[in-house]
């Protein structure tokens, strides 16, 4: 970047909205520019055909920057379509999605994001493996949030003003257990996540954003993140697991309550998955056929 001219970095700045937080310049958040990521496979199209006769043709579509990054995710049913954008600043990390602007520091660590929509934004606020989080969006509240992390940057913990949330992982850095205590340490609820042994193909996209999609889904509790993600998009909602999710149970204790999600995958040569039969319990079943770029 020490190349380019002033002109030039303020029209980058005007283009992709990158920026530190409001103390900091692009040049010292903007360490490196965007950087070729390498995946033995890229997802075209996700086809899901549900026992619902107004789901039937349920689609995503997935269009990828010559970075191999993520940069438009687009939803088609009978009833029309829909699209998610995805800009990128610099250090491949995301500085739009929808309507949400991301800034970062320069070690490129997530520390504001604003909604355009409803002018509102949350700060996030490092001190080693800590993070506290304060602020808001016009229907979620951050305020007091705090979040610890393992030496891999995953979120092992979530404290909230009523009650926390322990997170584990297994040797792949799959999330296996979710579980919500009260503030008196008591063991609310359990929920266990079961992988295959495959390669999950959305694994490595979004991952600048990890921290805000880890808000917005467990901001209130595991319970609250797992019936949210428990869906066939399961992957490409929250494509931080490195195998292919096939089972999440939910326990009080140690008794099995109900099972919230099973997928029975079938893979190709190169075990990628390119179907899955799956069944959200209470809610629906169908099927997912998987094509991938090149095919």
């Amino acid at each position: 970047m020490k190349n380019l001219s002033l002109f030039k970095i303020l029209i980058i700045s005007a283009i992709t909205f990158v920026s530190c937080t409001k103390d900091n310049d692009l040049e010292e958040t903007c360490t490196k520019e965007n950087f070729v990521v390498s995946f033995d496979r890229l997802v075209k199209k996700r086809t899901k055909q549900p026992a619902g006769w107004n789901s039937i043709g349920n689609t995503l579509e997935f269009t990828y920057n010559e970075f191999n990054l993520l940069s438009k995710k687009q939803k088609g049913n009978i009833d029309g379509s829909s699209k998610i954008d995805f800009n990128y600043g610099c250090n491949n990390n995301i500085s739009e999605r929808y309507q949400s602007e991301y800034s970062y520091n320069s070690e490129n660590k997530l520390t504001e994001v604003y909604d355009r929509g409803n002018a509102s934004s949350y700060n996030l606020s490092y001190n080693g493996s800590s993070v506290e989080v304060n602020g808001g969006t016009s229907y979620i509240d951050y305020s007091a949030i705090y979040l610890e992390l393992n030496a891999n940057n995953l979120v092992t913990k979530i404290t909230r003003k009523n009650n926390y949330s322990v997170l584990e992982y297994d040797a792949n850095e799959n999330l296996i257990l979710a579980k919500d205590f009260n503030l008196n340490d008591e063991l609310l609820k359990t929920y266990e996540l079961t992988y295959d042994q495959n390669t999950n193909p959305y694994y490595g996209q979004l991952k600048s954003i990890y921290l805000d999609r880890i808000l917005n889904y467990f901001f209130e509790s595991a319970e609250d993140a797992m019936n949210t993600i428990s869906t066939a998009d399961i992957d490409n909602i929250f494509p931080y697991f490195k195998n292919n999710v096939i089972k999440i149970d939910e326990r009080s204790n140690s008794s099995l309550d109900s099972v919230f999600l099973e997928r029975d995958f079938t893979y190709d040569e190169e075990d990628y998955p390119i179907m899955f039969q799956y069944k959200i319990y209470g809610y629906s079943d169908g099927t997912v056929e998987i094509t991938y770029q090149d095919e």
